[in-house]
């Protein structure tokens, strides 16, 4: 499936893409912070929205490969969230885009955008999110 996040375009194979969270990714762990356990918690609870742009590209979202916690949301007890998604992505698409770190981000819903990224030769989509801080 050809996709398009901002400037990029990436050919996703949704169902390889969904086998590899289907099975290598479920050994994910994160550590035990308390910005990770959030992150954890919180998948369970994200709007319609969300849950469909991560079930479109065969993506766990509770699955990420890398989940940094930077900093404090807008409104109040909120967590800013970066996280990588490994997928699975044609080559001939992706390999003239050069590794990036500054990423071309697509707005998908109020405080949630994403966007393609390459790192050491392989395809991800990396995904800038608030999550508000789970109640007790």
């Amino acid at each position: 499936m050809v996709y398009m996040l901002g400037a990029n375009v990436f050919d996703i194979d949704i169902i390889a893409t969904k086998a590899y969270y289907d099975d290598a990714a479920s050994d994910i762990r994160y550590c035990s912070c308390p910005s990770c356990r959030n992150f954890c918690e919180r998948q369970r609870r994200i709007s319609y929205t969300k849950e469909r742009f991560f079930k479109s590209l065969g993506i766990h979202p509770e699955k990420a490969s890398v989940v940094w916690a930077h900093g404090p949301g807008e409104e109040e007890l909120s967590q800013r969230y970066m996280c990588l998604y490994p997928i699975v992505a044609s080559a001939e698409v992706y390999t003239d885009v050069a590794d990036q770190y500054e990423a071309d981000f697509s707005l998908i819903e109020k405080d949630f955008s994403a966007a393609f990224f390459v790192k050491d030769g392989k395809p991800y989509i990396v995904v800038n999110w608030t999550l508000p801080w789970v109640r007790p």
